[in-house]
């Protein structure tokens, strides 16, 4: 069997823009999310998966940090409101309300409507109720559930008898954002070929010293944030670790080392 994927990893799947262009009531629409589908992560996303999300954070609801608009996956950056958040059998049905504040109407709306940006992500995180499944088991559980299409397509890509589990089947994801984004579906793990050591070294001082203040009563939006930092994190140590190792016939130096020490309280800190 194989193992759960991490509740503290974040990810993020593409969204679709449904409308032409962005009118003067600065309204967008937007669709996505797949239910019943097998996506290239091996995730089947139910079209429930959203709802705990949405009731308790969602635009009719009363929490202060509500599901975020943003730019570019960054919390820090929010660039409007959602007015309606509705899943359906096939698709989270999504409509959103830009703010107008200078940077979206003079760059956002323009790019978008010009179709520079044509990409949105929703950035999520997998709970305790996401587990590998079978195509059999699927259908036995949910079969009657599904559009027939989507039945039929689970059955000719997987067979209507396989026991292999291989299909991470999501009941309940945790919901943070939407963003307009330049490049659907990315990991959101910053790039850093071409950076010197050095570089990557500052780099990674100013996002431990960002982590750390977030790390003081942690309200939801806190949390995902600072996991994308960690995120980030390990996309340095990853590229360090990798540069090291082509210099390992090479003399050693004294360049400097990472290391982080988080609290063991922090349950949900991800392990570098």
């Amino acid at each position: 069997m194989k193992k759960n994927k991490s509740l503290n990893k974040i990810v993020n799947k593409q969204f679709h823009i449904k409308q032409k262009a962005i009118g003067d009531d600065m309204i967008v629409t937007m669709s996505g999310g797949g239910f019943w589908n097998v996506d290239s992560d091996g995730d089947m996303i139910l079209p429930w998966a959203y709802n705990k999300s949405i009731e308790a954070r969602g635009p009719e609801s009363n929490a202060n940090a509500k599901i975020a608009f943003c730019w570019q996956h960054d919390l820090r950056t929010p660039i409007g409101r959602f007015k309606s958040l509705i899943p359906n059998n096939d698709n989270l049905e999504a409509v959103a309300e830009f703010d107008a504040i200078p940077f979206v109407k003079e760059t956002v709306i323009p790019q978008v409507n010009s179709g520079t940006l044509n990409n949105t992500s929703i950035g999520f995180r997998y709970t305790g109720d996401c587990k590998w499944m079978s195509s059999k088991a699927i259908l036995e559980e949910y079969g009657d559930q599904m559009p027939h299409k989507k039945r039929q397509d689970l059955v000719n890509k997987y067979g209507a008898e396989n026991e292999i589990e291989n299909i991470y089947v999501c009941k309940e994801l945790r919901l943070h954002e939407i963003s307009i984004v330049t490049i659907g579906a990315n990991d959101d793990t910053a790039i850093y070929g071409g950076k010197s050591v050095e570089e990557i070294s500052e780099q990674f001082d100013k996002e431990v010293e960002e982590i750390k203040s977030l790390l003081v009563g942690l309200t939801t939006d806190k949390q995902y944030t600072a996991l994308q930092g960690l995120e980030r994190l390990q996309g340095m140590k990853d590229h360090f670790s990798a540069k090291q190792g082509k210099k390992e016939n090479e003399p050693k130096n004294d360049k400097k080392a990472f290391s982080i020490e988080l609290s063991s309280k922090k349950a949900f800190i991800v392990e570098l």
